[in-house]
């Protein structure tokens, strides 16, 4: 069977280019082609949450919620939140970008707003950080229902 002479100057340099990584770096301190830091997990940052649901009960169509959601850098490493996303243009979070030391407190400030929502409502708010565990979600949980008259 022939290959076309193309095939095997494509495989060829696949081969040269995907083993471009030695393994030489064993002591897993810093990936010099990536200029990312490999920290030990022991070492890291924990993102805490005080309460990672937050019930605002019965609300009038319309009204808005505010909630501040309380967390604590519960590790070894400073803590930098890097985003907060919430799963609806609704739900708007603010938090700082500054990092926060081991043993420091800090908020996520998430406004709701419930205009043209009706009926239980449950809103995510994902948290991403240099934390162990990357991801964090919390909640904003209630109801939504028309105002008497309407």
């Amino acid at each position: 069977m022939k290959f076309p002479i193309y095939t095997l100057i494509f495989v060829a340099l696949l081969s040269v280019f995907s083993c471009g990584n030695s393994g030489d770096n064993k002591t897993g301190a810093v990936d010099n082609q990536s200029d990312t830091t490999v920290m030990d997990s022991t070492q890291s940052p924990v993102l805490t949450l005080e309460n990672p649901v937050f019930e605002f009960g019965k609300i009038n169509q319309g009204e808005k919620v505010y909630h501040k959601f309380k967390y604590k850098n519960t590790g070894k490493s400073n803590l930098l939140i890097n985003d907060v996303g919430a799963t609806c243009g609704c739900t708007v979070p603010k938090w700082s970008k500054e990092p926060l030391a081991p043993g420091q407190e800090g908020e996520i400030e998430v406004v709701f707003d419930s205009y043209g929502k009706q009926g239980m409502q449950s809103k995510k708010i994902n948290i991403f950080s240099n934390a162990k565990q990357q991801k964090i979600e919390a909640v904003l949980r209630g109801e939504v229902v028309l105002p008497e008259g309407k």
